[in-house]
């Protein structure tokens, strides 16, 4: 919940009020950020460490995100779709109370896009997210709850099959266009959208 004047509040937690470390938040970018100096097992054992409380099993987590055999590696080694694996995964273990996606499909490939689906689904079982997309097929696969913004301003929120048809309805319209004019990549997955569906 945030009130008019920026203030955030997070079950029953005045967000303002407390440090970042003991927010309970955990943000994945779209350029997935692990320590370089680390292996992947590093990384994971980092995120274990500083966790708020006990929650999951490191080797439940490596078996969920399918890890065991990157955990030797560096992050120089990974590809774009392992490094997100990782990254959620680091996630998760830090026993997040709210997880923020930024784009998290952002640099990889179709396989490897939908090969992380699955994964963020079962994330969004354990915990909230708020996930930040241009792609509309992310929306479609991913989201309970839209809140659509247009250069800075909110457009529309609902729940996801509210308003889905309408943002569907848009993708072969000039008004997203005009909205969006500022944001060439959801012109483009709009455009994309509209292939795909014609």
């Amino acid at each position: 919940h945030a009130s008019p004047h920026g203030h955030m509040h997070f079950r029953q937690q005045h967000w303002q009020h407390l440090p970042t470390h003991r927010r309970g938040l955990a943000y994945v970018c779209q350029q997935a950020s692990l320590f370089p100096h680390l292996t992947v097992s590093g990384n994971l054992d980092y995120a274990q460490r500083r966790a708020r409380r006990a929650g999951h099993q490191r080797e439940e987590i490596i078996a969920l995100f399918a890890l065991a055999p990157l955990l030797a590696r560096a992050p120089q080694q990974l590809s774009g779709g392992e490094r997100q694996r990782v990254v959620l995964a680091r996630a998760l273990l830090s026993q997040p109370q709210l997880l923020l996606l930024d784009e998290p499909f952002s640099g990889i490939d179709q396989a490897q896009r939908t090969a992380l689906l699955p994964y963020i689904r079962h994330l969004s079982q354990q915990l909230p997210i708020i996930m930040v997309s241009h792609d509309l097929r992310d929306i479609e696969c991913l989201a309970q709850h839209i809140v659509h913004l247009a250069d800075g301003r909110l457009i529309a929120q609902a729940p996801a099959s509210t308003l889905l048809p309408s943002l569907r309805a848009h993708s072969d319209s000039d008004r997203v266009a005009a909205l969006e004019a500022e944001n060439i990549r959801l012109r483009a997955a709009l455009a994309g959208q509209q292939r795909l569906m014609g």
